[in-house]
């Protein structure tokens, strides 16, 4: 293979592989989009089941950090079953992984299309529902498209400006509620850490458990991005995020 054609090395920083992970598991989907969902399964506990969810991630969180300590691969899991336990295994994981990337490389798109809806409908811009979902698809895909074809490192400074964005928007957003809530009796307190406000019992949430599990579930991005890494064997495992 020509040498045009690999992976670049020594483009990717610590900011950038950090920019990575926050980009994937929060705010975006960590709390825009999962945040609802939780809340329809489990009631007002969103924040204990966030915590339930990190205690359970946690040592596949600090698995793949020892593991891109050791050996850093952009084939991740798949390369490490494949030289550890044998070729089979390794090819059952990427294709594991594969499927997880096709569904996030659809689901992300679908979830800017909904919001970008929102915000047609917000503008009182009149373009039927389908049709603004199918405009946005095509704004979101053209966009990631042009930036992905200029290598990863113009993605990794994208990546980062909409990362400062993005926590910009939420901590906006957490600012204005806490201001709101303040000027009422009682309107801060601790009841989302209180198990005894989860109105779906421990069925509910469990259930949402998984919801929470799902919203830490892009740490993994940074793996992937290790033979592009500064460094990787230093900045790759300090990335991990422990919150959504």
């Amino acid at each position: 293979m020509d040498s045009t054609e690999r992976l670049k090395g020594n483009v990717i920083g610590p900011w950038g592989l950090a920019a990575l992970v926050i980009g994937v598991t929060s705010p975006a989907i960590g709390l825009f989009a999962m945040w609802g969902p939780i809340e329809a399964t489990a009631g007002p506990v969103v924040p204990l089941v966030f915590l339930g969810a990190l205690a359970i991630i946690l040592p596949t969180v600090l698995s793949y950090a020892s593991l891109n300590r050791h050996a850093p691969s952009a084939g991740a899991a798949a390369s490490w079953l494949w030289a550890t336990v044998n070729p089979t295994t390794g090819l059952i994981a990427g294709l594991v992984m594969m499927t997880y990337f096709v569904m996030t490389a659809i689901t992300v798109p679908l979830l800017f299309a909904l919001f970008f809806r929102d915000f047609l409908d917000w503008a009182h811009v009149t373009i039927p529902g389908m049709a603004a979902l199918a405009i946005g698809l095509v704004l979101q895909s053209a966009f990631i498209a042009a930036i992905c074809v200029r290598g990863a490192e113009v993605s990794i400074k994208t990546t980062i400006a909409l990362m400062l964005i993005e926590i910009g928007v939420v901590v906006a957003l957490s600012a204005t509620i806490l201001w709101t809530q303040a000027g009422q009796a009682g309107g801060i307190n601790l009841h989302p850490f209180d198990p005894a406000y989860a109105t779906q019992g421990l069925s509910g949430f469990w259930a949402a458990i998984i919801l929470g599990i799902l919203a830490f579930s892009g740490f993994d991005v940074v793996a992937t991005a290790a033979e592009e890494a500064q460094a990787p064997r230093e900045h790759v495992p300090h990335t991990c995020p422990l919150t959504p």
